[in-house]
């Protein structure tokens, strides 16, 4: 008696990277809209000097504490897409660690409310001031994932082909945030391009994430076919 033996693939213990790549997509455009409408129903703030966050501080404080959560989600979602798709290597370790402080910085910053601008600067209050320590760690610690990011891209050979479009992305980033120093009259317009900026490359390097495996998984499906039908011509003899 023949016996049919079907290659079956390894069931994981968490998320797939189609559901990650959903996570991530949904926390970012989520972000997105969120802060969207908030130009829109709350026009006590000027978008071009005010910072994003001091939308906490007027009349719809919950959407913005969602937005902060819907961004966490998103990072979230990319620091795992980043520790499952990618080879194992030290710079895929850091990667992973920096986006992790990048995410839990972003919550912390979700969880303390900012000081309106002109207090933040002269006398912040001990919520303010973790608030814009933790925005600032995110930020930081983000940057130096996208730029160790581009070098990994660029020194393996699946992966180059992402090399300047990350290293695009990476500079876009620290452009925009360095942009921010400039003048405090246009600080809001800088923070919301250097955001537009971070929520479009989860979008788009999720992608790229999710199907690094897709290659490898269409031959190893084709084989359990072949091995079943295989099985079934013996079986018939």
């Amino acid at each position: 008696m023949a016996t049919t033996h079907l290659h079956a693939r390894p069931v994981g213990t968490g998320p797939s990277l189609h559901q990650l790549l959903l996570l991530t997509r949904a926390g970012a455009v989520g972000f997105i809209l969120i802060v969207t409408v908030l130009h829109v129903i709350s026009s006590e703030l000027d978008p071009v000097s005010g910072f994003v966050s001091e939308y906490v501080l007027g009349d719809f404080p919950w959407l913005m504490r969602l937005a902060f959560l819907s961004v966490t989600l998103a990072l979230l979602a990319m620091t795992l897409l980043t520790h499952r798709a990618l080879p194992r290597s030290r710079r895929q370790s850091v990667v992973t660690g920096l986006l992790t402080v990048a995410t839990a910085a972003t919550l912390a910053a979700g969880l303390f409310d900012t000081d309106p601008k002109a207090v933040l600067v002269t006398a912040p209050s001990t919520s303010g001031l973790i608030h814009y320590w933790a925005f600032m760690t995110s930020v930081v610690a983000a940057l130096m994932a996208m730029f160790l990011l581009w070098r990994l891209f660029s020194r393996t050979p699946s992966w180059q082909e992402h090399a300047r479009t990350q290293l695009l992305f990476a500079a876009g980033m620290l452009a925009a945030f360095l942009l921010t120093f400039a003048s405090t009259e246009m600080v809001g317009l800088t923070e919301r391009a250097f955001l537009l900026v971070t929520m479009t490359w989860l979008v788009v390097a999720s992608g790229w994430l999710a199907r690094a495996n897709e290659p490898a998984a269409q031959p190893h499906r084709t084989d359990a076919r072949v091995t079943s039908r295989s099985g079934t011509v013996e079986a018939r003899r």
